[in-house]
């Protein structure tokens, strides 16, 4: 978890906000970019995690993410439905057969 953490931390701006969420989860918050800018993003990071072994003192192993995008708009009034949006969309792309990025 510390290692995607890292490197998700090093692909996000200074005043996005990246936290824990969950067991193992993750949320970032990406004030001033687009719904299809936050799924650029996502994927970068996506791609970042996957590409790259974590390495151990025992073993080196490839780590891969999904990721669900929402963005505030109408619909969406308040942070408690911008979370459920996001993760409404996580659950979609584990559904859809995981290492992707899927949008709400």
């Amino acid at each position: 978890m510390r290692a995607v953490a890292q490197r998700c931390q090093q692909d996000v701006r200074d005043i996005d906000i990246l936290a824990r969420y969950g067991g193992d989860e993750f949320g970032i918050l990406l004030p001033e970019t687009s719904k299809s800018g936050a799924f650029e993003i996502a994927q970068r990071l996506r791609q970042n995690v996957a590409t790259r072994p974590v390495e151990t003192s025992a073993e080196n192993f490839t780590v891969t993410i999904s990721l669900g995008v929402a963005a505030r708009d109408k619909e969406t009034p308040d942070l408690k439905t911008l979370l459920t949006r996001a993760d409404d969309a996580l659950y979609n792309a584990k559904q859809a057969g995981r290492n992707r990025v899927c949008c709400e």
